[in-house]
Order: C-alpha cells, then sequence, then structure tokens
C-alpha cells in the first residue's frame, strides 16, 4: 500500500484488496485513508489506530500484527510492517508499506506453544551483546515469573544458584560457544522452590542487527536429576554391599581352616585358600594351575580319578580323596562340590585324623568281640569239658575192647567197636575245629546242615554249659 498523508488517500495492489475484502479496482484509483481501518478485529483497532497515528507524526518504523475479518465470521492474522517517506524538509510525506497473511504461521505457533506448555519447554532468544532476552510464556513459568515477552538478564541470572553457570553469561559474551548446553539450579521467584532446568540452542545469524542470536530451549530436569541422585545413592549402597561381601568372602577365605578351591572343567586348580598351606604343607601359588592328579596319592589313584571326573561332571558331589602331602604323606580329604557354568567350587575337610581314629576304634572293637569270644570259650569249656572226656572215653574203651578181643583171638564185632571209636573220635575232632574257629576267628567251612538236628544235637551241650540251675526246653517244628 502507500498512503499520502498531504491528500489523506490510500492506494493499494490487488492483493491487500483481497485480504482486507475490498474493491480492488476503488483501491487502485486511490480511496480514503480511513479504509486502511477496514475488516480490523475491533480488539486490535485502538491499538492499530495508535500505531499509525505515531507514523504519521514522524515515526520512521511501522510494524503490527492484527487480525482482519473474513466473510465467513472468521478472522485472519495479518503483519504489518510499514515505513514514512520524508520530503526535503524531514517531513513524513508517504506511508508504505506491505501486508502479509500469516494466520498459517499463527496456528503453527499455538501448536507449538501449546505443545512446549504441555512439555514444560520454554524458548528464548538472545542477541549477543544485549542485556535483555525474549522469552515464551512457559519459559517464565519454569522460573516462576510473571509471563511477559522481554526480561532482563540480570534478573534470570539472579534466580540461579550462585555455584551454577548463569543462563546468559554477559561477563563473557563469547560464552555460549564453548558451552551451548548447560545445566542449572534456580530458585522460583514464586515460591522460593530450588529446582533443575536444562538450556539447550544454537546460534543463528541476526539479520536486524548484523550479529548472532542465541535460540534455545529450557526445561525441568528436576526429577531426572532426583532419579540420578537415587540411581547414584543405590550404586553406591551397592557398591558397598558388594564390597563387604567381597571383603567377607576374602576373610572367609583367608581365615578358613579348611580347603577352599577352584578348578575348572579341566580339573586345573584356578585358585585354592592359604589352608592348603597347613594342611598340606604345599603354598597357593604352587598349587594354581596345576591338575587334581598331580596331587592324588599314588596308590589310590585309579580308584580316586572315576570319583574326580564325577565331581567334574555333575552339580552337586560328596566324596573323600587321598592327597598327597609335601612331606609325602598320604591326608584324607572330604570334598562337597557345585558346579557353575565353567567352575567347580570344593569345600574340602582333612578327615586323616578321624580315619586313623576310627581304624583305631574298629581294631579295639575287634579286640573286644575277641575277648569277649575268648570269655565265652572259658565259660564253654567247664560244660564242654564232661562232653569231651565222654567222647574219649567212648574212644579209650573201644580201643581197650578191640585189644582184648585180638588178644584172645575173638575177631568178631570188632567193626562195630572200631565204627563205635572211630565215631566218638569224628566227633571230638569236630567239637575242637570249632572251637578254634569261634576262638581264633578261623574260617569255618561252608556245610548245608539240618538246623533242626544240629539244634537237637546241641541241646545236651548246651545243658551243661548252662548249669543245672537253668531249665531248657527246645521246640522244634517237623
Amino acid at each position: 500500500w502507500e498512503w499520502d498523508i498531504a491528500r489523506k488517500r490510500l492506494v493499494a495492489d490487488a492483493r491487500f484488496a483481497a485480504i482486507t475484502r475490498q474493491d480492488p479496482v476503488a483501491l487502485a484509483d486511490g480511496v480514503p485513508t480511513s479504509h486502511f481501518f477496514e475488516s480490523i478485529h475491533r480488539d486490535d483497532l485502538k491499538r492499530v489506530k495508535l500505531a499509525v497515528a505515531g507514523i504519521l507524526s514522524g515515526s520512521e518504523v511501522f510494524s503490527k500484527e492484527y487480525r482482519l475479518l473474513r466473510d465467513d465470521g472468521g478472522y485472519r492474522w495479518v503483519h504489518a510492517s510499514g515505513r514514512t517517506i520524508l520530503n526535503e524538509n524531514d517531513e513524513p510525506m508517504k506511508f508504505v508499506g506491505t501486508l502479509v497473511d500469516i494466520t498459517e504461521q499463527k496456528r503453527v505457533h499455538e501448536q507449538l506453544r501449546i505443545a512446549q506448555s504441555a512439555g514444560g519447554i520454554g524458548t528464548f532468544e538472545h542477541i549477543v551483546g544485549y542485556g535483555t532476552v525474549s522469552v515464551s510464556e512457559q519459559f517464565c513459568q519454569l522460573f516462576g515469573l510473571y509471563p511477559t515477552k522481554v526480561l532482563p538478564v540480570r534478573t534470570l541470572n539472579d534466580l540461579i544458584h550462585v555455584d551454577d553457570q548463569p543462563i546468559i553469561d554477559l561477563t563473557t559474551p563469547d560464552a555460549y560457544q564453548t558451552e551451548q548446553n548447560i545445566e542449572f539450579r534456580v530458585t522460583r521467584a514464586d515460591n522460593g522452590q530450588e529446582r533443575w532446568l536444562a538450556r539447550r540452542g544454537e546460534y543463528v545469524a541476526d539479520i536486524e542487527s548484523s550479529g548472532r542470536r542465541f535460540v534455545g530451549v529450557i526445561f525441568d530436569i528436576t526429577d531426572a536429576k532426583q532419579t540420578q541422585a537415587s540411581l547414584e545413592q543405590a550404586n553406591l549402597e551397592l557398591s558397598e554391599i558388594a564390597r563387604e561381601s567381597l571383603r567377607e568372602r576374602n576373610r572367609v577365605w583367608k581365615n578358613s581352616r579348611d580347603l577352599l578351591v577352584v578348578i575348572d572343567t579341566e580339573g586345573v586348580f584356578q585358585d585354592v585358600s592359604p589352608s592348603w598351606r597347613d594342611i598340606l604343607g604345599h603354598a597357593p601359588a604352587d598349587i594354581v594351575g596345576r591338575e587334581v592328579e598331580a596331587f592324588l596319592w599314588p596308590e589310590d589313584s585309579d580308584q580316586t580319578k572315576p570319583l574326580l571326573k564325577k565331581a567334574i561332571e555333575n552339580t552337586h558331589t560328596e566324596l573323600e580323596l587321598q592327597l598327597t602331602h609335601l612331606d609325602g604323606s598320604p591326608r584324607t580329604v572330604s570334598w562337597m562340590t557345585s558346579r557353575e557354568k565353567d567352575r567347580i567350587y570344593a569345600y574340602g575337610r582333612d578327615v586323616t585324623v578321624e580315619r586313623q581314629q576310627r581304624a583305631i576304634l574298629e581294631q579295639t572293637e575287634d579286640q573286644l568281640r575277641q575277648a569277649q569270644k575268648m570269655e565265652a570259650v572259658g565259660q564253654l569249656t567247664g560244660g564242654i569239658a564232661h562232653d569231651f572226656n565222654n567222647m574219649l572215653t567212648g574212644v579209650i574203651g573201644g580201643l581197650s575192647i578191640i585189644k582184648r578181643r585180638i588178644a584172645a583171638k575173638r575177631y568178631n564185632e570188632l567193626d562195630t567197636f572200631i565204627a563205635a571209636a572211630s565215631a566218638s573220635a569224628h566227633r571230638a575232632a569236630s567239637l575242637t575245629h570249632r572251637l578254634l574257629a569261634f576262638s581264633r576267628r578261623q574260617s569255618l567251612d561252608r556245610q548245608a546242615i539240618d538246623v533242626k538236628q544240629l539244634l537237637a544235637s546241641m541241646e545236651e551241650l548246651f545243658r551243661r554249659t548252662l548249669g543245672e540251675q537253668i531249665d531248657l526246653s527246645t521246640s522244634l517244628q517237623d
């Protein structure tokens, strides 16, 4: 458009006419300047007229955004920018400018504002070297300030914690170049609450000032900081728990009086506790890297290798191995093993003394049983002596009769007396054999016997052994 101030006439093109809903032909020929205000929304009309009045009074620059009514009852946003042309006396002669439809731009900006508000994101622009900053409504809310469009930089920096970097460092203009993304604490102006904010942004060229503008956003990261602090504290606590567990493990490993070892699936020692030196004489450093089989007692090696293989192949195993002490003597160790992945963890207890004591105990018990047998033999002797004497009497008597009959040349029935004497001798020999076997642990001949007949034949032996003061009765089934 072109506004002739002296003639109070307005000339405009067809685009201006379309936006303002006026006759393009009339505008091309010129219309009264009052047509400039046609269709302006009544809520914007007053401030537009004031701005135009300033131009007509000598102001050189005009820039306003306002709404124009549409035929459908809605409105469109426009941006009018212009300037005055002065005559030779520096008096306003003409007011020229352009009118641009910014409805879509406004819609996008409103959507962005809503998104920023919902996301808690505030925007700002700062021209390097200036003491003020252009801000959004959400930006002000994050600082607890009343919504405005421009704020002094010092007002913002005064709300930032003294130990943190200011949002805009006026003392170091080039600070943006090295620290474009920062985090800082602010004390909100409305309630005094301390919050963490983050700033992100970048430089753009500023056409109007031929300098640089820093365009950025800020957003609240208090919850993230608190979560981070909680995670760091949890990590510290977990680390301390892990360290304490490791210390406890090391104490157990170092102070254990039993054997603690770690071997791989090849049967090679990966680690051994210091107790190995106390129990088997070897320094742990001399054990690690060597095979378990190298320490097996040679005489038991063939029997213990399968046990060792079983421990390696199974999850949990209990076994006893004889290992060789550094001095060459055997040591019996009872093991409990547990496998996890490619490692076998074993706990071993030296039971050498226990096994020696058990052997001594078994020997003592055997000797006691033998003594008890001998005592029983002594008790049997009295009862057996009479029967044994009877057996000898049968033998001696039979031989005496045979002798007299031979002397008298009476050879008939000699076989009968010989058989009787022989039977008595065999019974005596059998009794002697059983007594020797009982008293000396002599092995007995295994024979099939008639239990009923055996018990019946021993009844008289029991009667004489027990004595007349004890009655003995037997009940044998047919």
